[in-house]
């Protein structure tokens, strides 16, 4: 096999893509540089520009009119309970229109609003959300203190500040994006009845399959709650066939010290507190009930993710030849100052007006700006990337550098035909990259149940639906998080043992 690289980041023979939860761009980067910041973080590297909120004039409309102004916090926890982030939820959050219209029935959501969006509705679809008391707090950031290894690693190789979702909405239609370059037409988690939409598209492992290259998937909780494997029909046949395309995040860990690295990976969170995997890493911002103790989700669990991994392949024999892209899925309602622009529509995949899933919505706006973070001993210190991105830059490149031919690679559509390839100027490897040895956060564990609600209810679920016996007539009840988990594996050694083989 050529390891012809058609110009696309020569030496680099190995990509790992970490995708996280519903984190804006602001949220979690726009305080990177400042001059109230510790060094290094008190000034944008020398000579570049950088589109956070420092020295900016960031002020929307709350509740009362009031105007609330950006700013930051050190509570990890920060935004709870979780905002909004269905398609009409966005739609309210950017154009300011609240309360937006719910249900996304034909004419309620204008097919072409104005542009660009003026992004002041965050505060006001903020104030709707169930148990929201503080809809200011929607406007806070971190600074670099709060995530601290997300932050060096951001100060030491290049952060992508025009990296914007691929849809304006929800979590598993952007995730669709980063595997098929589409969501089929769907623009949120569910279909009718049914509580995920599945995509029924080629993807980018199908493609790298019919290629020759190694390609896997490691998830980081249980195998029945990876998110590829529930939303991607293409990818039961790998997950079922014993090919060791779909592996948990230790055996990631492992093949990393040995050498044993894809030619192209991608990596999930941790989505579920559990017994067996600890807390939720996935800095998605928790759901919460009025009068219920839930227990708020932290950043700080995904900021210790990303050194493991980062530290993992660092110390690894492949690392001068390794590209590790961390980036986020959506912005999932938190506050973020750039509008977002057009985008080429995928494909002609429309549903039609009275079909599940119908929302009026043509593809052709992108999605929120969300963190993006290209590490690798190739790449220069201190960079910013103005490049636009949206998902599909990732199998746009990940296909061209492993010489995938473009008659192939138009199977998963004209917005990965048009996306920007990431290719920034490569340097030779470096050894002053830093080492990470300090956790983020010391205990891992989830000994402490919560309420069962928002997108973990959903692709609670969704595995039940995938592991229910054929003519079950309905799914369990289930309401907590770690009661949620005792159930499923129940269900899955059940599966296992009623599965034929062959």
């Amino acid at each position: 096999m050529s390891d012809q690289s058609n110009g696309i980041l020569p030496g680099i023979n190995h990509i790992i893509v970490l995708m996280l939860e519903n984190r804006s761009f602001d949220n979690l980067l726009g305080w990177l540089y400042d001059p109230a910041n510790a060094p290094p973080f008190d000034t944008v590297p020398a000579g570049q520009t950088f589109d956070g909120v420092s020295g900016k004039d960031l002020a929307i409309p709350g509740p009362d009119g009031t105007m609330v102004p950006v700013g930051s916090t050190a509570d990890t926890t920060n935004p709870y309970p979780d905002p909004g982030e269905a398609y009409e939820e966005v739609y309210g959050q950017l154009y300011d229109q609240n309360p937006p219209p719910h249900g996304v029935a034909p004419g309620t959501v204008p097919p072409d609003p104005p542009q660009p969006p003026p992004m002041t509705g965050f505060v006001r679809n903020y104030a709707l959300q169930d148990g929201v008391t503080q809809p200011g707090a929607i406007m806070n950031g971190f600074r670099p203190d709060a995530l601290p290894s997300f932050s060096l690693l951001a100060h030491s190789y290049v952060t992508c500040d025009r990296w914007f979702a691929s849809v304006p909405s929800q979590t598993l239609t952007n995730r669709s994006f980063v595997h098929a370059g589409t969501a089929s037409g769907h623009v949120n988690n569910a279909d009718g009845l049914l509580p995920v939409f599945i995509n029924d598209t080629d993807t980018i492992y199908d493609l790298l399959e019919e290629n020759g290259r190694d390609w896997r998937i490691y998830y980081g909780g249980h195998w029945f709650l990876c998110n590829a494997y529930l939303t991607q029909a293409h990818l039961t046949k790998y997950m079922l066939n014993n090919s060791r395309r779909f592996q948990p995040f230790e055996a990631l860990l492992d093949d990393a010290a040995r050498g044993n690295l894809p030619d192209y990976a991608f990596v999930e969170p941790n989505f579920l507190d559990s017994l067996h995997y600890g807390r939720e890493n996935d800095m998605h911002p928790a759901a919460g009930l009025a009068n219920i103790d839930d227990m708020p989700s932290d950043a700080r669990f995904g900021d210790e993710l990303v050194r493991r991994l980062y530290q993992a392949l660092r110390s690894g024999p492949h690392w001068d030849n390794t590209l590790l892209i961390v980036t986020f899925d959506e912005h999932g309602g938190c506050y973020d100052h750039v509008p977002p622009g057009p985008a080429v529509p995928p494909d002609d995949r429309i549903i039609p007006p009275g079909a599940d899933g119908y929302s009026g919505f043509g593809f052709d706006r992108l999605g929120v700006r969300v963190p993006a973070v290209l590490i690798s001993p190739r790449l220069p210190a201190g960079v910013v990337d103005h490049t636009v991105y949206d998902h599909t830059a990732i199998i746009r490149t990940v296909l061209e550098r492993f010489g995938v031919a473009p008659e192939q690679m138009a199977r998963l559509g004209q917005r990965v035909m048009n996306a920007n390839v990431i290719n920034p100027p490569l340097c030779p490897p470096r050894d002053d990259g830093p080492v990470l040895s300090m956790p983020s956060v010391a205990d891992r564990s989830a000994s402490q149940d919560s309420p069962l609600m928002g997108m973990r209810a959903t692709m609670v679920n969704a595995a039940m639906r995938h592991l229910l016996p054929d003519g079950a007539p309905s799914l369990p009840a289930v309401t907590t998080k770690l009661g949620a988990e005792q159930t499923l594996i129940a269900m899955a050694n059940q599966w296992m043992r009623q599965r034929p083989r062959g």
